[in-house]
């Protein structure tokens, strides 16, 4: 059953459940919305083909279609943080019955389950905009702190008065 119904390590050169296989399958089941009998029921069998662990279940899975049933259980998503993201590793073959003795540990991001260096390379988010641009997002992101902060439901400080008081910024005569 494992073999069956646990991503195949071929599975991670995409993040998990993005495929069009049984095990993906599933996996898109236990985040639906539109029957949560059914993605209770997904989930405890994913995790009991896992050995009841939740650290091999997140390695099984991904912590994100992990996270529902460990936080409804308590359980602690075998101890993962966000120190931590990207830092897992799983042995190809190993543990999921799909091979034959132990391969080389490939490194795994533990939310999508995929290998990290199959993972699309992130480029510079503020490529191609000019100064003036950058600027005005900025500016934005202070608005948005300062409605946080308004808010009261979280204790947000903003990053460049922050900065100020730490003596990190400095401003610059144009």
């Amino acid at each position: 059953m494992q073999q069956t119904l646990l991503p195949a390590p071929e599975e991670r050169d995409a993040p998990l459940g993005t495929s069009n296989t049984l095990p993906s399958r599933l996996l898109r089941l236990t985040a639906a919305a539109v029957a949560p009998g059914l993605r209770d029921h997904v989930a405890e069998l994913l995790f009991e083909l896992s050995g009841s662990s939740p650290e091999r279940y997140v390695q099984n899975v991904g912590y994100g279609y992990a996270s529902g049933l460990l936080v409804s259980r308590g359980l602690d998503g075998g101890g993962l943080g966000a120190g931590s993201v990207g830092s897992g590793s799983v042995g190809v073959g190993e543990g999921e019955g799909k091979g034959k003795g132990k391969e080389r540990e490939r490194e795994v991001n533990p939310v999508t389950g995929q290998w990290v260096e199959m993972e699309a390379a992130r480029g510079d988010p503020f490529e191609g905009m000019t100064m003036e641009e950058k600027e005005r997002e900025a500016e934005k992101m202070f608005v948005l702190f300062e409605r946080l902060k308004k808010t009261g439901v979280v204790d947000v400080k903003n990053p460049v008065q922050q900065a100020v008081e730490e003596g990190r910024f400095e401003e610059l005569e144009d």
